[in-house]
């Protein structure tokens, strides 16, 4: 894959994992805003020409799952930093995550550019917590911890 001429010379583009489509869309969008976790990690596995930033991002963990036995549900799940149990037990459908751009993904990354996302996000978000004796009944606050808001 030569991302930099496939940018150039291309209109749209196609990003697979496993065989599956992951994005779609425009070229310019999709490489400078993507919107699936795999896009945004083979983007950031391309060699900066600037030996002092070399890669943009990290290294995905893991190995790549079989293709003869993909994973069940989402097949970057195994990978994916945003993954959850929804990854795993149900497939993720193509749908329109910003005009024009496309993504199979349960947890699509927001727009970096300001461009509209079309879905709604999920963000986790701090609340107190109490914790009460049950001896004495005192309660004092506890360590504030992150729970997504969906429970």
């Amino acid at each position: 894959h030569d991302l930099g001429v496939v940018r150039t010379v291309s209109d749209n583009v196609m990003v697979m994992y496993l065989g599956k489509v992951c994005e779609f869309g425009d070229s310019v969008e999709i490489y400078d805003d993507p919107a699936h976790p795999y896009t945004r990690a083979l983007l950031d596995s391309v060699p900066l020409t600037d030996p002092e930033k070399a890669f943009a991002g990290p290294a995905l963990a893991g190995d790549v799952p079989s293709p003869l036995a993909p994973p069940t549900g989402c097949r970057f799940r195994t990978r994916c930093p945003k993954a959850q149990d929804r990854c795993a037990e149900e497939e993720p459908e193509m749908r329109e995550v910003r005009p024009g751009q496309f993504a199979a993904c349960h947890f699509p990354l927001p727009s970096v550019t300001g461009r509209k996302d079309l879905f709604d996000t999920v963000e986790s978000e701090p609340v107190e917590t109490e914790v009460v004796d049950t001896e004495t009944g005192d309660s004092e606050a506890g360590d504030t911890e992150l729970v997504n808001a969906d429970g």
